[in-house]
Parts: structure tokens; C-alpha cells; sequence
């Protein structure tokens, strides 16, 4: 049975890491980045959804906030494509210092869930072979692109 592989499309460009002279690394092409509201009305555009792209959005934003709450009340979450968790910055001096604010931090760790990493086995790579010799980073409406 022949599976159907996802594509997204990569440039290649020299590898700035040291000892890697003369290698080559794959960078994705993000053609945008897409919000909540993208993403229903891709979602409801497809034939036979029949679901209203404002109702979606209404719903995933309330799946949203409560998966915020829980993640600040000291739950992990699982959705299967992504887990996540609370982790603190900074160090402490002692068994017996306090969380400080001025010092310390709540940050919001995500990884890559079971059914992402499958998505992601099925996802081929097509490398656009550009030639330049240049490369760098560069900011365009906000996004970081490698070049």
C-alpha cells in the first residue's frame, strides 16, 4: 500500500558550525504563519466539514484559555501532538529560598507529541537547489528568515 507524504519545500545552505566546512544544511520555506483564525477557515473550506469557521474558532479558543489555566495550576498536558509543562528558571541558594519573580521565572515547555512525530515520518522533503553564496539572517515583518 503506497502511503501520500506531505511535502514542504527546504533550501539548502552552507553549514556555519564549526567543522562542518563544506556541508550543507536544509532550511524550510515558511510561506506564513498562520493564526487560530487561519487555521478554521482552512479547515471549514474543505467540502463536507459544514462547520462554521467562527463557531471553530470560538470553541478552540476556549480549549485554549482552559489548557492555559490548567498549565498554570501546575498540570502537564497531552494532546497528542504536543505535550507541555511548566518549568521554573533561575537557581536557588538554599532548600529553604522562596520563589522570586526578580529572580526566578515560569516558563511553558512544549515538545512534540506521538501523532506530530508521526505526521512528521510521513512529511518528505523537496530541496530547492538555489545557488548563493551569500547567507545570513534577516528580519521581514517580523519573521526571522535564513538566507
Amino acid at each position: 500500500m503506497e502511503t501520500h507524504h506531505q511535502t514542504i519545500k527546504a533550501e539548502l545552505y552552507p553549514n556555519p558550525l564549526k567543522n562542518n566546512e563544506g556541508t550543507f544544511k536544509a532550511q524550510t520555506i515558511t510561506y506564513q504563519t498562520l493564526g487560530i483564525r487561519d487555521i478554521c477557515n482552512s479547515l471549514c473550506n474543505k467540502p463536507g466539514t459544514g462547520i462554521d469557521p467562527d463557531t471553530l474558532e470560538y470553541h478552540v479558543r476556549l480549549f485554549l484559555e482552559e489548557m492555559g489555566e490548567l498549565l498554570t495550576n501546575g498540570y502537564a498536558v497531552n494532546t497528542g501532538y504536543f505535550t507541555a509543562g511548566a518549568t521554573i528558571k533561575g537557581s536557588f541558594n538554599s532548600k529553604n529560598e522562596n520563589f522570586e519573580p526578580e529572580k526566578h521565572g515560569v516558563t511553558f515547555k512544549f515538545t512534540q507529541g506521538a501523532l506530530l512525530r508521526k505526521k512528521a515520518e510521513e512529511t518528505r522533503a523537496e530541496i530547492l537547489h538555489v545557488e548563493s553564496a551569500n547567507y545570513g539572517i534577516q528580519k521581514r515583518k517580523g519573521h526571522l528568515f535564513m538566507f
